[in-house]
């Protein structure tokens, strides 16, 4: 099996995938690589996926970025906050922002957590709707702004036509690591917490997601050169 992630290994994305790619590895006894083709706010391993076989045997990284990739396109922006400054991902985003390149950075606990608790950067907000039980004494920015929530999530797509069989044993398997001890364990230290779903469920989720940030898109006018 082939799992694509859309981001540089050390990341968010590339943490919790390779988590649950060592799960999948025992309980379907199969080999699972783990392969990261970065560029284009993940669009290029995502359109990796969409071409392969449905055969179950080649995984896409589905995350927020996918949700706000379906909207944005190519043009200035019209708008100047700080400054934007692309990175591939979050993991030389970081190494930056340590070393002072760069003075601001929005990114995911479980890549930011380690660096937060060792004190070399500093939390000002949680953008969830409520504060972190890793961050209690951060305040969530909501506490600011009422009905502010901007969440990071992860899940698991396959190439349109794959089996329903197929679909509904991996995602039995995936459930079942997200539901165990260990991995629950392990994602509370990183600062996530799972969240278990049907395929529709998840579908029907991304699909708002995808609708919530057409509309922050669409009111602030942002786009991609």
């Amino acid at each position: 099996m082939r799992w694509t992630i859309g981001f540089p290994a050390g990341g968010s994305t590339d943490t919790l995938v390779r988590i649950m790619a060592e799960w999948l590895q025992t309980r379907l006894g199969q080999t699972v690589l783990v392969e990261n083709k970065s560029g284009a706010g993940s669009n290029i391993a995502t359109e990796a996926v969409i071409n392969a076989p449905p055969d179950g045997y080649t995984l896409a990284a589905v995350t927020s970025a996918n949700a706000i990739n379906a909207t944005i396109s190519k043009r200035t922006l019209t708008f100047d906050f700080l400054v934007h400054v692309p990175y591939r991902g979050s993991a030389p985003a970081i190494t930056d922002l340590i070393g002072g390149q760069v003075q601001v950075m929005f990114d995911a606990m479980i890549s930011t957590l380690p660096q937060i608790q060792s004190g070399k950067i500093r939390a000002l907000a949680v953008t969830a709707a409520t504060r972190s039980a890793m961050l209690p004494n951060v305040p969530a920015i909501a506490e600011t702004v009422p009905g502010y929530e901007a969440i990071i999530w992860y899940g698991v797509g396959v190439p349109r036509g794959t089996p329903t069989d197929v679909v509904a044993k991996l995602n039995r398997e995936i459930n079942a690591g997200l539901t165990s001890t260990k991995m629950r364990s392990q994602l509370s230290e990183l600062g996530s917490t799972p969240i278990i779903a049907t395929p529709d469920e998840f579908w029907a989720f991304a699909r708002s997601e995808t609708e919530k940030w057409e509309k922050v898109i669409r009111q602030s006018g942002a786009k991609i050169d």
